[in-house]
């Protein structure tokens, strides 16, 4: 390379890269963590079953809304407008809680 730089790779990383990817989520130690606490070691399987099931369930949803966006947001337009009332959404979710004082 004429820079120096290094190469990165791009695109999204595949389903091995990103099943590797969960042992570092803070969320799912911690899930992990207070399931563990609150119910104890003999709970364990039932846990990760549950857990299971949950990530997979919810898994398949947001993939599902993906795939039906990614066929409605085809156009610079059209992803502007959705971006805009998504931050116009995620403000008004603010108000209350900045109201609330």
């Amino acid at each position: 390379m004429a820079d120096g730089g290094s190469e990165v790779a791009g695109g999204p990383p595949g389903f091995a890269g990103a099943a590797l990817f969960q042992w570092i989520n803070p969320k799912a130690w911690l899930a992990a963590g207070s399931g563990a606490v609150a119910y104890g070691a003999d709970a364990a399987a039932t846990l990760a079953l549950v857990f299971l099931g949950v990530s997979t369930l919810s898994t398949v949803a947001w993939t599902l809304v993906g795939v039906g966006a990614a066929r409605i947001l085809r156009s610079r337009r059209r992803i502007r407008v959705f971006n805009v009332l998504m931050a116009a959404l995620l403000i008004a979710s603010m108000l209350p809680v900045i109201l609330a004082r």
